[in-house]
């Protein structure tokens, strides 16, 4: 670098010009100064510069020059709004839960017990293996494990759905539920497998958050499939032949249709590539707003105010301090917990 530096001068001194050195990062151009002599052990740069650029180059300069050190992601949460984080999700897991459990209860009727004994093992499998693994829960990975509920929810949903139709068609209760498992299974697992795929993928591609979210998502997946298909016939199958249940009834709000959906597939088709135009459309319009500071790069700050302002002039006193800076300012109401 002196080698460099010390040549740029000397030739600014035969030609009376100013060669400059370019500051780039990751392609992009943040400073170009003059060289005025040679750089050994450190160096200014002056010039007119508003606060926020010296840090900026600053910040630029200062990990890149030292170690071939590249920040992808850095996280840091303080520990009262972890906490709130922390019981919030739990809330919303339970919640989310209670709230499957009770539609399946009431539409369903006796069999939904069979799904909330489904769903129960479900999560329990899942907490349990990521637990035998070490793995530490994180909130993707609780956003994962609450659309496993849903999906577990899915593939009962498929094998009660079949076996009333076997029932309406007149077979016995043996034989309905053996259909109904038989046929509905085919459904759940090729459904299933897209789903495996994409959870794979995101492991595979994705950063740390995200493979938190997809390693929750194919256990759940797995865990799903084998308690709605496996554990939950064998519950139908001792309690048919221990007389527990003798017929099945279950809510149905819709009867019996008459639609022609097979004949109106080109206008559905039609409507679905419209609208895929339309969202495409949308996407390209918005360019790089589309995205998060995820991948348009910048930086999420969130702190908590012990005395509330509005954020009129939170948004006031930022922009006094920052300047020409205009951050995205997002007000968040968080319940006081003991």
């Amino acid at each position: 670098f002196a080698n460099v530096t010390r040549q740029i001068a000397e030739e600014n001194s035969r030609t009376n010009s100013l060669g400059q050195l370019a500051i780039i990062l990751d392609g992009r151009l943040y400073s170009a100064p003059s060289v005025q002599e040679e750089i050994k052990g450190g160096a200014e740069i002056s010039g007119r510069y508003t606060q926020r650029e010296a840090v900026e180059l600053a910040n630029v300069l200062n990990n890149p020059l030292e170690v071939g050190l590249r920040i992808v992601e850095m996280y840091e949460v303080g520990p009262s709004l972890a906490k709130d984080a922390r019981f919030a999700s739990i809330e919303a897991a339970l919640l989310g839960a209670a709230l499957v459990i009770l539609f399946m209860i009431i539409y369903y009727q006796s069999i939904g017990l069979v799904a909330m004994i489904s769903v129960t093992l479900n999560i329990f499998i899942i907490v349990g293996t990521l637990a035998s693994f070490g793995a530490t829960v994180s909130l993707p990975g609780i956003a994962a494990l609450i659309l496993t509920l849903g999906m577990a929810v899915d593939a009962n949903i498929l094998i009660f759905e079949r076996i009333r139709e076997e029932l309406a068609r007149g077979a016995a209760l043996r034989m309905a539920i053996r259909n109904g498992f038989g046929r509905a299974t085919r459904t759940i697992v090729d459904a299933n497998i897209t789903t495996l795929l994409v959870a794979v993928v995101l492991y595979a591609i994705g950063t740390d958050q995200i493979k938190g979210f997809a390693v929750t998502l194919f256990l759940g997946i797995l865990m799903s499939m084998y308690s709605a298909v496996f554990c939950s016939r064998i519950v139908f199958d001792i309690a048919e032949r221990k007389r527990w249940i003798s017929k099945l009834s279950m809510t149905q709000l819709i009867g019996a249709t008459s639609f022609d959906f097979i004949g109106k597939r080109q206008l559905a088709a039609i409507a679905s590539l419209a609208l895929i135009l339309v969202g495409l459309f949308g996407a390209f319009y918005r360019g790089k707003n589309l995205f998060d500071i995820d991948f348009n790069g910048g930086t999420s700050v969130q702190v908590m105010l012990e005395n509330p302002k509005p954020i009129a002039e939170v948004r006031a006193l930022l922009k006094e301090h920052l300047g020409d800076y205009h951050p995205s300012i997002v007000e968040v109401d968080i319940e006081t917990r003991p």
